[in-house]
């Protein structure tokens, strides 16, 4: 029988012995309070009591980070994206010090999307200008927006982005604005197709041909919507689309050459993504510091 842990993170539990041959460095989850068992009761209590700590009616309130949700559907969905987006702000105080982050990155399914190691600080600071691109129904954004940044969240998948509107009202209208478009390597138009992702779905950018057609999304780069809205800086990017970020990157060049914002990008979504979104990053500012954890790139200019 699988356990909460394995229904809701699509993982397979795994004893302490047998997480600490994993790695040697695990270890040390013996000698502190960042242990494995702790870390894992910490997130068992929360997703068993889940909609009594969070569900406010109508929404998910995360300590101060607004979601909406509409359905059964959205809450378990949210169970499982909980873990990597909003999981150190509730259950660890906000601390995305290295010392944690990187513990974590070993038991979580993706990662965390922020970081700090000294210098290296893949953080969000008040009044920043954030994209969030796979903005989804705005977990990242809500959280953002927490943080006192103004974010631009792309969404170009109808159901999602109407969500993402009901979560941008919940937070404030001013702090984040909703796009109904993908980001890319060129403005145009593509297909989306749905794909089965075990407990949920997900959406992906397509050529012709793969799979079943789901939508025709709208695409722009990150570059020309800079310079149709003028924005005057650009602090941070976050990126999940599915395998489309080294695209993003392409249309990004001159966004990344002139305000080198911090970068936090999904580098699972196919095996050579780690070295291709690195290549494009220094092509386009040699002066970036990369780091890369086991599914995410982290990437500032110090």
């Amino acid at each position: 029988m699988k356990t909460l842990i394995e229904k809701i993170t699509g993982r397979k539990s795994r004893t302490l012995p047998l997480l600490w041959s994993r790695r040697t460095s695990l270890v040390s989850f013996a000698l502190d309070y960042y242990n494995a068992r702790t870390f894992y009761n910490k997130l068992e209590f929360a997703l068993t009591h889940f909609n009594e700590l969070y569900f406010r009616g109508d929404h998910f309130d995360f300590k101060g980070v607004l979601l909406a949700a509409d359905s059964e559907a959205d809450k378990l969905l949210l169970q499982r994206i909980f873990q990597d987006t909003l999981l150190i702000h509730c259950l660890y105080y906000d601390n995305h010090k290295k010392k944690l982050v990187d513990k974590l990155d070993l038991l979580l399914a993706e990662g965390s999307y922020l970081y700090e190691d000294g210098p290296f600080n893949i953080t969000i600071k008040d009044g920043d200008v954030v994209i969030d691109a796979g903005a989804w129904v705005g977990d990242f954004s809500s959280l953002a927006a927490f943080y006192g940044a103004k974010v631009y969240a792309f969404e170009p998948e109808v159901s999602n982005f109407r969500q993402l509107k009901k979560t941008s009202r919940l937070m404030g209208h001013d702090r984040i604005i909703p796009v109904q478009q993908g980001l890319s390597d060129k403005a145009g138009t593509a297909g989306m197709t749905l794909y089965d992702i075990g407990n949920s779905a997900a959406y992906r950018i397509t050529g012709n041909g793969e799979r079943e057609q789901k939508d025709e999304v709208s695409l722009t780069t990150l570059d020309d919507f800079v310079g149709t809205h003028g924005l005057s800086k650009i602090d941070f990017i976050k990126a999940d689309i599915e395998g489309y970020e080294r695209n993003l990157l392409k249309g990004a060049r001159e966004t990344l050459r002139t305000f080198a914002p911090k970068l936090s990008l999904c580098t699972y979504h196919y095996p050579d993504d780690p070295q291709v979104m690195a290549k494009i990053i220094h092509e386009a500012n040699p002066a970036y510091t990369i780091v890369q954890m086991r599914h995410k790139l982290y990437a500032a200019v110090i």
